[in-house]
């Protein structure tokens, strides 16, 4: 029942503790104090408008900064992880982990990832392992 709304006509209808109503609605206790807090300095609609902010984060880039990423990324055929993370950050001026630089490649902009491995100059005399 998260979220749900509980209406008392008369002080009398009340049969459970301010501890049970809260666990009944799914929220914290101080999470219900707050409202109460709210609701007695501003009204009902604060209360609303409190409990509606939920949800995920926007997005740093938009799906326009997106295709025009994708763009920058078809002029060259190959780039490093840092790499595009500059040029995220000089372009766009939004800073992500290198983790998450590779879910946008992958994800959202459904590029694939290859990897180099040069191989390591062991010693003069075998000049390649």
């Amino acid at each position: 029942m998260k979220g749900g709304k509980i209406t008392i006509q008369n002080a009398e209808d009340i049969q459970y503790s301010f501890e049970n109503i809260c666990k009944l609605c799914g929220v914290p206790e101080s999470t219900g104090y707050q409202r109460i807090r709210k609701w007695n300095e501003k009204g009902y609609l604060s209360v609303m408008e409190s409990a509606n902010k939920g949800g995920k984060k926007p997005p740093k880039l938009t799906d326009k900064d997106l295709q025009e990423l994708k763009k920058h990324l078809e002029e060259k055929e190959y780039w490093q992880t840092k790499e595009v993370k500059r040029l995220i950050k000089n372009k766009f001026n939004v800073d992500h982990s290198e983790d998450q630089i590779v879910r946008i490649l992958r994800q959202k902009l459904k590029m694939n990832l290859s990897f180099l491995y040069l191989k390591k100059k062991v010693s003069k005399t075998r000049k390649y392992q």
